[in-house]
């Protein structure tokens, strides 16, 4: 095939037009980012609503997706958890740790005690026939 016979050829091939892009504004394409996001976070929210995830967790993702995660808002919203987690703030939990553990510790002498007690009268019930 010649160069006159190849361009007849493809002379007669209907030419598609190429398709004009759509030109977007910086404007629209932050919406449009805005509202895939959106809908991203959706889907996430509601796979947390189904797996019951806490709401503190929930809050959390949240605030990361609109402010970024290291945030001064996403760190703020943090905060607001941490405190409502320890009322008082951490020296208060911390002390009712160490009341508890003072508590746990006199219990589990008097159980040792009361041990003790049992396996002596048992020791005694053995040694008389009983």
């Amino acid at each position: 095939m010649n160069l006159e016979q190849y361009a007849a050829q493809h002379a007669q091939e209907p030419q598609q037009k190429p398709q004009a892009q759509e030109t977007l504004t910086v404007e629209q394409v932050a919406a449009k980012l805005d509202s895939e996001k959106l809908s991203s976070l959706r889907a996430r929210m509601q796979e947390a609503i189904e797996d019951k995830t806490a709401p503190a967790a929930m809050l959390e993702e949240i605030t990361g997706a609109m402010f970024g995660a290291s945030s001064p808002q996403a760190a703020a919203v943090a905060a607001i958890i941490d405190a409502d987690r320890h009322p008082g703030g951490h020296e208060l939990a911390i002390a009712n740790i160490r009341q508890r553990r003072k508590l746990m510790k006199q219990q589990a002498k008097q159980l040792e005690e009361q041990l003790k007690a049992m396996a002596d009268e048992l020791s005694w019930m053995k040694q008389n026939g009983y």
